[in-house]
Formats: structure tokens, sequence, C-alpha cells
């Protein structure tokens, strides 16, 4: 794949966290699906999460319970419940695995360098809040980026542009002409697109391949983010 080369009018790079900038090996969705089969919902396979991958894992847990239940108020009454079984199993993962790292070993100098050439690093995801702070944490990403935010800040996931919308605002980034999104999924191609980012670039690091990033939008796509290049 080519590099992607940086105009010097971007501001801002919004980048995923699994498989784009966090390798987990797949774990999330692992997760997620043995999750909502040990508990007893509706699902054949872990290829029923794939048109799920990026998008907020809360709302992947609520559509198969609310396709499993026959009323709303069993639904209502079981939500709390999925949701931290969920929580404790990817803690659970994350905590029994070796699997959990950056991308590429010298992310930290690459986003540095980005930076300190005035383009600000963001991270976002479909993990709720504490679980993208752990893997923060863990991984001392704090020290090369220079926000992040997480589906459960905004009132809809990917592929909606909340989180972009957001970091924006904070940032005071006015344009989004200005801003290019990357992500390893079609849900992280169309937030960038529904966003109205110069680019919405795809990275073959994480779950999917190229026919499948071009079919969501991506005009460019690159092997992973250390690709990307100063102009």
């Amino acid at each position: 794949m080519s590099k992607l080369i940086l105009d010097k009018s971007i501001k801002a790079l919004v980048f995923d966290m699994a498989g784009t900038t966090v390798n987990e090996g797949g774990l999330v969705y692992k997760t997620l699906y043995k999750t909502i089969s040990n508990f007893g919902l509706n699902i054949n396979s872990e290829k029923d999460i794939t048109p799920w991958h990026g998008s907020n894992k809360y709302e992947v847990l609520d559509h198969f319970l609310r396709e499993s239940v026959i009323k709303k108020s069993y639904f209502k009454e079981l939500q709390p419940s999925l949701h931290k079984v969920f929580e404790t199993n990817l803690i659970n993962s994350y905590s029994d695995s070796n699997n959990l790292s950056l991308i590429h070993k010298n992310l930290p100098e690459h986003f540095n360098n980005l930076r300190e050439n005035g383009v600000k690093i963001f991270l976002n995801t479909g993990y709720s809040c504490d679980i993208q702070e752990s893997i923060i944490e863990s991984l001392n990403m704090k020290e090369f980026i220079d926000d992040y935010i997480s589906s459960e800040q905004v009132p809809k996931g990917r592929p909606r542009p909340f989180m972009i919308d957001k970091l924006m605002m904070n940032n005071n980034i006015n344009f989004t002409s200005q801003v290019i999104k990357f992500g390893d999924t079609p849900n992280d191609i169309k937030e960038g697109i529904n966003a109205g980012c110069y680019q919405s670039v795809g990275v073959l690091s994480g779950a999917s391949d190229y026919n499948t990033l071009y079919k969501a939008g991506a005009r460019k796509i690159i092997d992973s983010v250390m690709d990307i290049k100063l102009q």
C-alpha cells in the first residue's frame, strides 16, 4: 500500500483504538460473541458480530438483547446485567492476555513527531469510558496523544459523527476539512464520511480487508498508521 502524505492544512487526526492504534487480537469481538451467546441470546456465530465492528459495544449488546426478548419489560430488566457481564468478561480477557499492545513499538515517537509539527492526535472508540481509560493508562498513551473520547460520551456511536464533532469542539478545530479519520472497520470509514472529514482512511492492521474498507467508502487505504508521513 502507498503512504499517506499529510497536507499542511491538516490540523488533527482521529484514530480508532482496537485494530488501528492498539493490537488486542480481536478480543473485544470474541468477548462480545461469548457474552451474547452465554447469556442465551439469539446469535449463530462470531460472523454475526462482523457488521457491528467499530460500533458502540453496548449498542451491539442491546441489539441482540432486543432481538431475543419478547417484552420490553424484559429488555429493561436484563440490560444492566448483560452490560455488566460484558464489562467483566472484557476486563478479564485483557488481563489474562499478552496480546494487548500498541499497534507498533514506534507509535509513540511517530505520533509525537506529528504533534511537534502541529498535528493534533485524537483517539475515539466504541469502548466504555472505563475500559478506554484502562487501555490508555496501561499503554501510556497519554504521553503521545492530545485528546480522546468514548462513544459513551455522545448520544450515538459510529457511524454517527458525534465523537468527531465533540473532539473538534473541545480542541477549537473549526473545519472538518482539517481533520482525517483513520480506522479498520466500515463503521470507522462511515463515521469520517458522515462527519465530513477531509479523508476517511482505512487501515489493514485490524478487522477488515481492502475490499471491505473500499466498499465502505475509503478511497485511501494504508497498511497501518505508521504509513502516515509529513509533507
